[in-house]
C-alpha cells in the first residue's frame, strides 16, 4: 500500500514482521528458551494460525490500496503483485536448492522443479513443502493476486451486509470441509490429505475473502468519529483476547490454520488503523516500519539462511543462544537484500509497468 494513499495505516506494515517472526520461531526456535515449552508458548508450537493471518492481511491491504475504485486494468494490478513476489523468489530458490543438495543430498527433478519454479507447489499435495518449504504460502498468495481484481470488483458491487453474509457462508462451509477432512471422513487414494487440507490454495480462500471484507469495513468506517476513538482500545482488547484464546484453547490453534480466527483478525486490523499517538509511536516508528518492509525478504530467506548458518556453526539445529544469533543474522541479511537487491528490482518493475 502506498504511503500517499488515504488508507495507508503504518501499524499494518509492522504487523507483518511480528507475524513473520512467529513463523520463523515456529520453524527453527522451538528448542530455544523461552519458546521450548509448549505450555509456556503454545501459540508458536502450533503456529499455523499465523499463516492464516498473512492471508487475511493480504486481502485487507490489497483492498485498501484500491481506495474503493473499480479495477479496470486488471493486468497491471496482477503484474505489479506478481513482480513483488517472483523476482526475489527466484533469486532465493536456486541457492536454496543447491544448499539442500549439499546438506541433505536432496535432488529435486521433474514436476517438482517446475511446480516450485512457478509457485504452483501448493496445488500438488505431497510436494508442497519440498525445496524452500516456507514458500508454499507464496503459491497461495500468487493465486490470491490472480483472482483479486475479479473478486474485488464483484464485492465492490455488494453492500456491506451482503458482503458479510457471503463471506460468512463461505467461511462456515470451509470450516465444515476442514472438520470433515481432519476427521478422516474423506480420503482420496494417492493424495496426501494432510497437504490437501493445510496447503491447498482453495482451503485458504475464505481467509482472503475475510480480509477483503475487513478492508471494506475499514473504508466504510474511516470517517465515523466514535469508531476512530475506540480503535486504540479495540486493538488492545482484540490482541489480548486472541492471545488468551490461543493460549488456553488447543482446538483453536489446531483448526486456526484455515481461517477460523478471521473474525479476530478483522478486529485486530480494524484496531490497527488507529491514529492514536501511543500505538503509532510504539508500532509505527521508523524501526518497526523498516522491519515490516523487510518482512517478505525475512520470510523468504529463513530456510536458506538457516542452512548456511548450521553449516558454519557445525551443528544440525539451533538451540538456546544460537537461535537468537541466527535470528539476528536473518534480520541483517534480509535488510541488506531488501535494500540492495529487492528495492532496485521493484523500482525498475514499477517504471516498466507505468510505461506500459
Amino acid at each position: 500500500m502506498k504511503q500517499s494513499s488515504p488508507y495507508y495505516y503504518p501499524i499494518l506494515t509492522s504487523m507483518r514482521f511480528f507475524a513473520a517472526s512467529m513463523v520463523v520461531i515456529h520453524h527453527f526456535g522451538l528448542s530455544s528458551w523461552p519458546f521450548d515449552s509448549p505450555e509456556r508458548f503454545p501459540i508458536v508450537h502450533q503456529g499455523g494460525w499465523v499463516v492464516s493471518f498473512f492471508f487475511f492481511l493480504s486481502g485487507t491491504v490489497l483492498t485498501l490500496g484500491q481506495q474503493g475504485e473499480r479495477i479496470g486494468n486488471w493486468k497491471a494490478v496482477v503484474l505489479k503483485r506478481f513482480g513483488r513476489i517472483y523476482p526475489l523468489y527466484w533469486i532465493a530458490l536456486l541457492p536454496t536448492i543447491l544448499m539442500m543438495m549439499w546438506l541433505y543430498h536432496a535432488y529435486p527433478k521433474g514436476i517438482r522443479v517446475i511446480a516450485h519454479t512457478f509457485l504452483l507447489q501448493a496445488w500438488f499435495p505431497g510436494i508442497s513443502l519440498e525445496m524452500n518449504y516456507p514458500s508454499w504460502t507464496l503459491a497461495v498468495e500468487i493465486f490470491f493476486y490472480a483472482v483479486f481484481p475479479f473478486v474485488f470488483n464483484f464485492f465492490r458491487k455488494l453492500s456491506l451486509l451482503r458482503s458479510f453474509m457471503l463471506v460468512l457462508a463461505i467461511w462456515v462451509f470451509s470450516f465444515w470441509v476442514q472438520l470433515k477432512m481432519s476427521a478422516g471422513n474423506w480420503l482420496i487414494e494417492g493424495i496426501n490429505m494432510d497437504h490437501l487440507l493445510l496447503y491447498f490454495p482453495l482451503q485458504h480462500l475464505n481467509t482472503f475473502l475475510w480480509g477483503i471484507f475487513g478492508g471494506k469495513i475499514i473504508q466504510y468506517t474511516a470517517d465515523i468519529s466514535w469508531i476512530n476513538r475506540s480503535k486504540k482500545w479495540l486493538l488492545l482488547v482484540s490482541a489480548v483476547g486472541l492471545y488468551f484464546l490461543l493460549q488456553h484453547f488447543e482446538w483453536l490453534r489446531v483448526h486456526g490454520h484455515n481461517g477460523l480466527l478471521s473474525p479476530f483478525f478483522a478486529l485486530i486490523l480494524i484496531g490497527g488503523t488507529t491514529q492514536d499517538r501511543f500505538w503509532n509511536g510504539l508500532l509505527a516508528n521508523r524501526l518497526m516500519l523498516f522491519l515490516g518492509q523487510i518482512s517478505y525478504t525475512f520470510y523468504l530467506f529463513q530456510f536458506l539462511v538457516f542452512m548456511v548458518f548450521i553449516k558454519i556453526v557445525g551443528r544440525d539445529d539451533v538451540h538456546g543462544g544460537a537461535f537468537m544469533v541466527y535470528f539476528l543474522v536473518l534480520v541483517i541479511f534480509s535488510a541488506l537484500v531488501h535494500q540492495y537487491v529487492d528495492q532496485p528490482i521493484q523500482r525498475r518493475l514499477r517504471s516498466r509497468i507505468k510505461k506500459g
